[in-house]
């Protein structure tokens, strides 16, 4: 907005929505009787309400957490700031042509710094809302441009109209009319704002998301040892380690959907990569369901939980892994290690079989689903990603302890009844192996063979800050196909993308791959 807010152009006749007048009809009227005009313009109010609920919402969706009524004030927010772009332009230079041969005065100092401020806005806000609604990510010089801009208008605004109605005090305290003008200006804006607070108190209740934790169930089955072992207790996931943050089972739609990643204009490359990879068939390969099945035979299905922290998550999380499902199995379990569920880990220790702790994300609006609801779910995380970010964007996915909690295995006592029983332990002979060394410049950690960095990446995820031999635009991201593992599985089973995957681990071990990144540490 401009000083126009204190003293556009108004509703009297000769003027309408803020008709300009000609040269001598505007020079022979009073500026006070501007000023009443401009207070009581219905193009004025509806702009300026307009500014205030972008003002408001703006504020609420940067300084306050993330929520359901978060998310409906960002479409309000996106909404209505194109609605105002045609009307304000129309009303600033509407108020211009009437004012700027005004003598010069704080009032339209402050007034021209606002409209400079308020056009910076609406630039960048065009720039983002176009970003983030064709991905795949907004770019943060423009974000930055946009949150600078979007904090100073209502500062701006609020000395503009502060200056406005000082400069005005004889006339709205002794002129009826123009102190009319001024509540009907108070009070048409105080409506608008109502109007939008209903929108996203109704917005935010019929949108409330279902939770996806529920309790364990009454009839889900423990093995006895899970009372006598002390490692065990209140662990309903045990004989495996793994668990989640709040203790309780997650839904399989929550952990599983991995192609949404892969759909929204943001992770192509990452989830083609993933899915040949061993990450994805943990669960779904033939040998895998065979020692399930027999293991659940010959011990009890309980017992399966043992395996599933690290090849089946989702049934285990689901309380699929339970004597009452015959299957074994849950939705989405041929995801094996899902998106969500890796990046979804929060804490871990190296002493392996799955010890890690899995703090359920927060969805988005409509996220996971398809058609314009998708859309609007894409849209609202890459204009909003703060808790997409937080809920899998942890720093301990870098750690060689995160691929240590699963690729580090032993029997305990509890499953053979005997005594503890090391079995695969790629952790501990990589940490006693030559590439692990005190100095953090020649050390090598699992990703750096396994996760070798893609150059050119079209992801938004591309760069890293603090990392050793990366930098926040090197545009580069981590190939999520874990290289140089099983490449037996993807050719038999026929996963997608299984030429390229097999023909990187053959090219690996013939010792044609070189890594540049590390090249000088072979």
């Amino acid at each position: 907005m401009s000083e126009a807010i204190s003293s556009g152009v108004g509703t009297e006749p000769d003027a309408g929505l803020g008709v300009v007048q000609s040269e001598p009809d505007r020079r022979s009227v009073p500026a006070v009787e501007l000023a009443r005009r401009g207070w009581s313009s219905p193009l004025a109010v509806f702009v300026c309400a307009l500014l205030l609920v972008q003002s408001v919402t703006g504020l609420w969706i940067y300084f306050l957490p993330f929520s359901t009524a978060a998310q409906v004030q960002l479409l309000v927010h996106a909404v209505a700031g194109l609605v105002v772009l045609i009307p304000y332009l129309i009303y600033q230079w509407r108020h211009f042509l009437v004012w700027y041969r005004q003598k010069l005065t704080a009032v339209m100092v402050v007034g021209y710094l606002l409209m400079a401020m308020v056009a910076t806005c609406m630039v960048s806000g065009l720039v983002v809302t176009w970003q983030s609604a064709v991905g795949p990510r907004v770019g943060p010089v423009w974000d930055w441009i946009h949150v600078v801009s979007g904090l100073a208008t209502p500062a701006l605004l609020v000395v503009h109209l502060g200056l406005a109605l000082a400069r005005r005090k004889v006339a709205w305290t002794r002129i009826p009319a123009f102190r009319m003008s001024l509540r009907r200006f108070g009070y048409r804006g105080v409506a608008w704002l109502i109007g939008v607070v209903v929108v996203v108190v109704v917005g935010a209740a019929s949108l409330r998301p279902p939770s996806y934790e529920f309790d364990v169930p009454a009839d889900y089955s423990l093995s006895a040892y899970v009372d006598q072992v002390a490692e065990y207790h209140g662990n309903p996931f045990a004989p495996s380690y793994a668990r989640t943050a709040s203790n309780r089972l997650v839904r399989s739609e929550l952990l599983s959907n991995s192609a949404s990643c892969g759909t929204s204009g943001c992770h192509e490359q990452i989830y083609h990569e993933w899915l040949p990879s061993a990450h994805r068939f943990s669960a779904m390969n033939p040998p895998f369901q065979a020692v399930q099945k027999l293991f659940a035979q010959e011990r009890e299905p309980a017992e399966t939980r043992y395996c599933a922290g690290c090849h089946d998550p989702i049934s285990l999380f689901a309380g699929a892994k339970d004597i009452h499902n015959q299957s074994l199995s849950a939705p989405g379990m041929k995801e094996g290690i899902s998106c969500v569920v890796c990046h979804s880990i929060s804490s871990v220790d190296e002493r392996g079989n799955a010890d890690y702790v899995l703090t359920p994300p927060r969805k988005y609006l409509w996220e996971g689903t398809t058609g314009w609801r998708k859309k609007i779910s894409d849209f609202l995380i890459r204009a909003f990603p703060r808790q997409h970010l937080a809920d899998y964007d942890r720093p301990v996915l870098r750690t060689p302890e995160f691929c240590g909690s699963c690729h580090k295995q032993f029997i305990p006592e509890a499953l053979n009844r005997t005594g503890l029983s090391p079995g695969q332990n790629q952790f501990d002979q990589w940490k006693e192996s030559h590439w692990h060394k005190d100095n953090p410049d020649k050390n090598l950690s699992c990703v750096d063979c396994h996760m070798r960095l893609v150059p050119e990446s079209t992801d938004p995820s591309a760069g890293e800050a603090g990392a050793v031999r990366r930098s926040p635009d090197d545009g580069k991201h981590r190939h999520h196909g874990t290289i140089a593992t099983n490449m037996f599985m993807p050719r038999v089973m026929k996963l997608p993308n299984w030429k390229k995957h097999v023909a990187l681990t053959e090219e690996w071990i013939r010792g044609e791959t070189v890594i540049p990144e590390i090249a000088h540490l072979w």
